[in-house]
């Protein structure tokens, strides 16, 4: 008779954590600043939209950079992922005359892949 394995009791969940709700443990990657906020995978954008998914996107920036980024993220008790957020919607807002040209351009054509 062969006995049904039991996953109730599993030795290796002692080592899974479940999410960690209030964003208060240091990952290492940068200043532990005990921010709440966003914690439902809700981002508020300048706009009035809200944005429930985001995408991941690797950047590669010199030592230096990060540094002192991490010092003004710190300084503005925010994380620098935020920082680098919020730095690139500034820049979008500021680019109006670009977006408007591309559509202008692009009018009708297929979106570039996301």
């Amino acid at each position: 008779m062969i006995k049904k394995k039991s996953f109730t009791s599993n030795p290796a969940l002692a080592y899974i954590s479940t999410p960690d709700t209030d964003n208060t443990q240091d990952t290492g990657n940068t200043h532990n600043t005990g921010n709440t906020h966003n914690t439902d995978n809700t981002y508020n954008t300048h706009d009035t939209d809200l944005e429930t998914k985001s995408k991941r996107l690797n950047l590669l920036v010199q030592p230096s950079v990060l540094e002192q980024l991490k010092k003004v993220a710190y300084m503005k008790q925010t994380s620098a992922n935020d920082l680098i957020n919020t730095i690139v919607k500034d820049y979008i807002a500021a680019q109006t005359e670009a977006i408007e040209e591309y559509g202008r351009i692009f009018k009708g054509r297929k979106e570039p892949k996301k």
